[in-house]
């Protein structure tokens, strides 16, 4: 979704939108569940909105593709149980993830 000056920000506020959702959920469940099981919710219900048609809106600006990967960012520590704050590339490295 283009906006009036041809930038993604829309799409991009869309899609962070449907992902903080996505892992609002699994934040309520992140004591319960074993990180295998969390890893199948974030697959299932937050990373297929970070990654529907990435290879044509990823094009986007450099502050609009951080903002995302804040949320994939999110998403690993809630995985792991670690702080919000947590850096998040070693914690990237244990579940064998890439950044965006």
């Amino acid at each position: 979704m283009l906006d009036d000056k041809l930038e993604w920000k829309e799409q991009v506020k869309m899609v962070k939108r449907k992902a903080c959702a996505g892992l609002a959920s699994l934040r309520r469940l992140q004591h319960v569940l074993p990180t295998t099981i969390k890893k199948n919710v974030y697959n299932a219900i937050v990373l297929p909105h970070l990654d529907y048609c990435s290879v044509v809106w990823l094009d986007c600006s450099k502050k609009l593709c951080q903002e995302l990967e804040k949320i994939q960012n999110y998403g690993v520590c809630i995985l792991l149980s670690k702080p919000p704050k947590t850096p998040s590339e070693g914690l990237r490295q244990v579940l064998g993830w890439k950044t965006l």
